[in-house]
């Protein structure tokens, strides 16, 4: 056991001054008083109540995320680490190629073994099959294909996601003017907080066409912002985007 040594404390000088200081008359106010309480209480109320008031009367309540993946990929790191650090979220994963997507994402989620796009039907999508797992050589191939809004009002009965992941190798251009204010989504009443969405005009020429005016439209919506686009390979691109219009996304978020 070691020792103590005899070593004389030596005490910031600022302590010295505080224990000469007169004791505090708390019978009084203080003239002028440094801290507005009335101010200060009107603040917390106006910050606190729209956090909390979603929990009245009900003392079980949790936080509850929703997560959807268009496009799964044979890759599910992302949604693995965010299901570890993002308590009570529900995934939903959707992707023409069965397997191993679906027992990737069958582990966390729940899978659905389709495309999304525009219209229902059997449409040629880029899609990575199971064989090209290793080699990540993608394909074109026929595919069932799902209406976006269908699949997330009538089969997930959602209203509002917080996250969702587009990555469906050019697929996404069928259905991007849903986004739009007054769109397919707003006509479901459906919300959509924050997404990820990779463009991929190489595989799609006129997709160049249709990225650009998506861009333009999502400015003079004022409902999303962007950061800055990621170029992940020629004609290929990676945005982000924020809902600030819907109080609720803000909230959760942003405050």
């Amino acid at each position: 056991m070691r020792q103590l040594q005899n070593k004389e404390v030596v005490m910031d000088p600022r302590f010295e001054k505080l224990q000469k200081l007169p004791e505090c008359d708390l019978t009084v106010d203080k003239k002028p008083s440094r801290v507005d309480t009335i101010r200060l209480m009107d603040n917390f109320q106006k910050c606190i109540n729209p956090i909390v008031e979603r929990w009245r009367d009900n003392v079980d309540a949790k936080e509850d995320n929703i997560m959807v993946t268009l496009g799964v990929g044979h890759d599910t790191m992302a949604e693995e680490k965010l299901n570890r650090t993002l308590p009570n979220t529900y995934f939903y994963g959707a992707d023409p190629i069965i397997e191993p997507n679906r027992q990737l994402y069958s582990a966390f989620g729940k899978f659905f073994p389709f495309a999304i796009g525009r219209e229902p039907g059997f449409t040629k999508f880029r899609v990575l099959p199971n064989q090209n797992q290793k080699t990540r050589t993608y394909e074109f191939q026929d595919v069932t294909t799902i209406p976006l809004t269908y699949f997330l009002s009538d089969i997930l009965k959602l209203k509002k996601i917080d996250i969702a992941w587009i990555d469906i190798e050019g697929g996404e251009f069928e259905f991007l003017d849903q986004l739009y204010r007054g769109g397919l989504l707003d006509q479901k009443d459906i919300t959509i907080c924050q997404f990820n969405l990779e463009i991929h005009s190489k595989f799609h020429p006129p997709g160049a066409q249709i990225f650009h005016d998506f861009v333009f439209q999502i400015l003079d919506d004022k409902r999303y912002v962007f950061l800055k686009p990621t170029r992940t390979e020629p004609g290929v691109h990676r945005m982000f985007f924020i809902n600030l219009e819907n109080p609720e996304c803000v909230r959760k978020f942003l405050q």
